[in-house]
């Protein structure tokens, strides 16, 4: 049979398309069921293969102790909260050679919230700039955070390490 708009000696290609063989609903319920015991058995396994590990432990310092993140030596002085902002006082120790230091590499968790650095020269004295150097004498300088309410952690990363400092800032 030829329908209007065909050419004669043609087979248009929905003719040549088979079908599927029907799924009946059960089959798929079944199919959904097995999926899902596999992603819960896969998610099982790995939560076992991290919990595992003996060997992670994460050490929270107290202000006032040093710490060596990705060849760089510091030390978290002391915290203070204002209106304005949260101010960590940092001592970075002398390096045999400069190295920079992005002040990015600092977060603080307060409040429930992560907070990047909002450093600028203006912000206090003596302000981190948004890189420290830090060379042989090396530098003591303030990082400012954005003010919020609640418990501190501060963590410094740098070169695939980290180090988390809690901070108890005088008010």
């Amino acid at each position: 049979m030829i329908l209007p708009g065909e050419q004669p000696g043609t087979t248009p290609l929905w003719r040549g398309v088979r079908s599927l063989a029907a799924v009946s609903t059960r089959k798929l319920i079944v199919a959904a069921l097995v999926c899902g015991l596999a992603i819960l058995v896969a998610g099982g396994i790995q939560l076992f293969r991290i919990s595992d590990n003996p060997n992670r432990t994460v050490d929270v310092l107290r202000e006032g102790q040093s710490a060596t993140v990705g060849r760089v030596a510091l030390n978290v002085t002391r915290s203070s909260r204002t209106g304005e902002a949260i101010d960590v006082d940092v001592r970075f120790a002398a390096a045999p050679s400069e190295i920079s230091v992005l002040i990015t590499s600092f977060t603080l968790l307060v409040g429930g919230k992560l907070e990047q650095p909002t450093n600028s020269e203006a912000t206090g004295s003596p302000g981190c700039g948004s890189t420290v150097v830090v060379g042989p004498t090396g530098i003591t300088c303030v990082v400012h955070f954005p003010p919020h309410d609640g418990t501190a952690t501060l963590a410094f990363s740098r070169a695939g390490e980290q180090q988390l400092w809690r901070l108890m800032p005088d008010s």
